[in-house]
């Protein structure tokens, strides 16, 4: 999987999980019951058992994890990177055998429907972790994974506006200073004949992406304190020879990059699983979406149909039945999405209008105090 597609839904999971544990109201609606529920264990510092084991659970996650943590909000270990010496790999899995036996010792009968949706998801999770280590171990076979650790490590820290301009400089000098120790610990952990082919060679195409990152950072931060800007500016240069010698060691593994990167069926199907929160098969799952690609298509004819009366004249739309070579409603449907694709700004607008709508998109969010 692409480690943005992986990082886009852990955040997602985290966002949600951290939403749903912070309101009582979370819980799914459901029938009255029959009887009077079990009364609930007394929690301890007005906080209940779920509530406990998550924090502890997070905590440990965003402590190994700091790139997530910043990427989701979790400002705590902004100055930070993943430790990933033999050791500290061992260590992060042992963390995570830790948060499952946290939640085996949650009793379900006494958590309600959300906090029982709250545990599951979090095991979810944790599981796939464990799976990360066990079976693909990116940080050993896949270049791609430091390339986009770095560059989001980096990046989410400039471009948000989070924090005082001042605060933030001091994360991204930190991470800076810190960069070389994460790239000796790469050239450590990747190793010739023990990368992926397709991941090495991607990392060798968005590395240079890095390297420019590097140099707009002291002017994307222009704004801060001449003290702050000076640490950013003296751990620059020897950031961006770090990733230099990345560059270089990722180069000289593309001849010998002979790691098999398909999964297998059986890792497959636990990994399709374990990110789709799902016990069907891939065989399963792929039914339900042949059937769902046909009733969209269904449904996108039937939307084609009017538009089409709007868009074409009557002899145009024989012309292009006529010269279907295929379905005629798909050539339909066809003609309609390129004529509608017409509808566009110049090029030379587009980046206001795109800069128009995040203004629009900013304030609705502020408004409406999201």
């Amino acid at each position: 999987m692409n480690p943005a597609t992986t990082r886009g839904r852990r955040l997602r999971l985290a966002a949600a999980l951290l939403a749903t544990l912070t309101s009582a109201a979370a819980c799914t609606k459901e029938a009255p019951p029959t009887k009077p529920p079990a009364a609930k264990p007394a929690a301890v510092d007005g906080r209940s058992a779920i509530e406990r084991a998550s924090e502890t659970i997070f905590d440990a996650w965003f402590a190994a994890s700091p790139v997530t943590a910043s990427e989701i909000g979790d400002h705590r270990f902004d100055g930070a990177w993943p430790q990933l010496a033999p050791a500290d790999i061992q260590a992060d899995l042992q963390r995570i055998e830790d948060g499952l036996a946290l939640l085996a010792t949650l009793d379900s009968a006494k958590l309600d429907a959300g906090e029982r949706v709250d545990a599951d998801m979090l095991r979810n999770e944790l599981e796939l972790q464990r799976f990360t280590h066990e079976v693909e171990r990116p940080w050993i076979t896949n270049p791609m994974w430091y390339v986009a650790t770095i560059g989001s490590g980096l990046d989410d820290l400039v471009s948000r506006d989070y924090a005082p301009v001042d605060e933030r400089a001091q994360a991204v000098a930190s991470r800076l200073e810190g960069l070389p120790t994460l790239v000796d610990q790469a050239l450590a952990n990747l190793q010739p004949g023990g990368t992926m082919l397709p991941q090495t060679d991607l990392a060798r195409s968005r590395i240079d992406g890095v390297l420019s990152l590097l140099d707009e950072i002291p002017s994307r931060l222009d704004q801060a304190s001449p003290a702050a800007l000076e640490r950013v500016q003296a751990a620059t240069g020897p950031a961006r020879e770090a990733v230099e010698r990345l560059r270089a060691h990722v180069e000289a593994l593309l001849p010998e990059a002979t790691t098999p990167w398909r999964l297998g069926k059986e890792a497959f199907e636990r990994k399709l699983q374990l990110t789709l929160h799902t016990q069907l098969s891939s065989t399963e799952i792929r039914r339900l979406a042949i059937l769902e690609h046909a009733a969209v298509r269904g449904r996108m004819a039937t939307l084609a149909a009017p538009l089409a009366e709007v868009l074409f004249t009557a002899a145009e739309r024989r012309t292009i039945a006529r010269r279907a070579t295929g379905d005629p409603q798909a050539a339909l449907v066809a003609a309609v999405l390129e004529a509608l694709s017409a509808a566009h700004v110049s090029p030379p607008q587009l980046r206001d209008t795109i800069e128009a709508s995040l203004a629009r998109l900013d304030q609705f969010v502020r408004d409406q105090a999201l």
